[in-house]
């Protein structure tokens, strides 16, 4: 919209375009292969260069038919996973706090030398796409009662929401673990955190919460990205075939989604995917700025 305000009907506006639903289907894979990531830790260990590719592209698949069976499903949906994402979070955050003690003395770690070039693209790309999320509010501002008011009402509760489990989360880890025991534990630095009080099924519930975030964030991603590519059709900014489908374009953009960012999540890694979405989003911004 900003760029069609500048430019036009123009190649510029077009691309940009391109470059924002591109950059949000690549998120979709990158969340679907980190569901499918997480779920194999409850596999053997030998199976999961199968599984995780997958498990992300039955993810999107799974994400593609909730979204088929219409709004109401759709919100049901995202207020039960959203549930259980925030308030296990807080509470797997509350029962290390209680574990370490509620002093909340935090030692702070300095960093351990300059990164790689290859490290820091990957953290870049992560910081990036970490705030993503907030273009799934935007985008799905036709779907929102009176979203003049509510869609800023959305971003300014979420960023609290967010503020919140972030720091509960962050006071838990680093009151819990040194340094190194954080570098170790990875990804799973919260249940590490929590095993004083409730042991290996720390990385149990770990994983559970992972699970329902990703799975939860890949439904919503799909729902944004879709009706997005329906809005920049109706506008003319983006090509459309049908293809011999039925149905309306919103319908196609959701086919058109699935299947490009099923096929990245099958082809590619994390890492590989990361560095795409934040090739995409840096360029965008460019155009915009």
């Amino acid at each position: 919209m900003i760029l069609q305000k500048a430019y036009g009907r123009s190649t510029i506006t077009g691309a940009a375009a391109l470059l924002m639903a591109g950059s949000m289907i690549i998120n979709e894979s990158l969340v679907a292969r980190t569901f499918g990531s997480y779920v194999a830790q409850l596999l053997p260990t030998d199976a999961g260069a199968f599984w995780v590719p997958t498990l992300g592209v039955g993810l999107i698949v799974a994400a593609f038919l909730v979204n088929l069976a219409g709004n109401r499903v759709i919100g049901a949906v995202s207020n039960v996973s959203a549930v259980i994402k925030i308030g296990g979070l807080l509470v797997f955050a509350a029962i290390a706090l209680a574990a370490a003690g509620i002093g909340l003395e935090i030692e702070t770690f300095p960093p351990s030398g300059d990164p790689s070039p290859t490290d820091f693209v990957g953290g870049l790309a992560l910081a990036i796409l970490a705030y993503k999320g907030f273009t799934t509010i935007t985008n799905s501002g036709d779907e929102v009662v009176e979203p003049e008011k509510n869609v800023g009402r959305a971003i300014v509760i979420s960023l609290g929401i967010c503020l919140v489990v972030y720091l509960a989360v962050c006071f838990a880890v680093a009151s819990s673990l040194t340094l190194d025991e954080l570098v170790e534990a990875k990804d799973y630095a919260l249940a590490e955190a929590a095993r004083p009080a409730i042991g290996r099924y720390g990385v149990w519930f770990a994983i559970a919460i992972a699970i329902v975030a990703t799975a939860s964030g890949v439904l919503a991603s799909i729902f944004a990205v879709s009706r997005m590519l329906a809005m920049l059709t109706d506008m003319e900014l983006i090509p459309h075939r049908h293809f011999g489908m039925p149905g309306g374009i919103q319908t196609h953009t959701l086919v058109y989604a699935v299947v490009l960012a099923g096929g990245l999540a099958a082809l590619f890694d994390l890492s590989r995917i990361a560095s795409m979405g934040a090739v995409f989003y840096l360029v965008m911004d460019i155009a915009i700025h």
